[in-house]
């Protein structure tokens, strides 16, 4: 399904009276996940963000592998609003694929790994 003929994205904003109340106790802010790994990666680039069983990467090296893929998604043509569908085992590059949607604005979708073909093609038709 292209750009043109998808149907938008729903999109509901939040009760005010729940941002007033989480913005007065400093649980809603204006930053994005994008730029909240960014700041963890400038503020504490050494801390270890992620952790499977594979090894460790600090917020640094989350922070790099999310701008390398965001890059190859925008390569391909993935815009604000799109959304990315995945289906890979639970590992660290999950998370990179996660911020990188974040960071261009993608609505991030992940599908259980054990779905086959015929679970596939209704996600990806509905």
């Amino acid at each position: 399904m292209n750009r043109s003929t998808r149907p938008a994205f729903p999109r509901r904003a939040p009760e005010p009276s729940c941002v007033e109340r989480y913005a007065a106790a400093g649980w809603w802010t204006s930053e994005t996940l994008g730029e909240l790994l960014a700041r963890a990666a400038a503020s504490c680039p050494a801390g270890e963000a992620i952790t499977d069983e594979r090894g460790t990467w600090t917020y640094t090296e989350l922070a790099a592998s999310a701008r390398a893929v965001a890059a190859g998604l925008a390569a391909m043509g993935v815009r604000a609003g799109d959304v990315v569908l995945w289906q890979v085992p639970n590992r660290r590059e999950v998370v990179s694929l996660l911020a990188a949607c974040w960071q261009i604005g993608a609505v991030p979708a992940p599908v259980v790994e054990l779905y086959r073909e015929s679970e596939l093609r209704q996600i990806i038709t509905a």
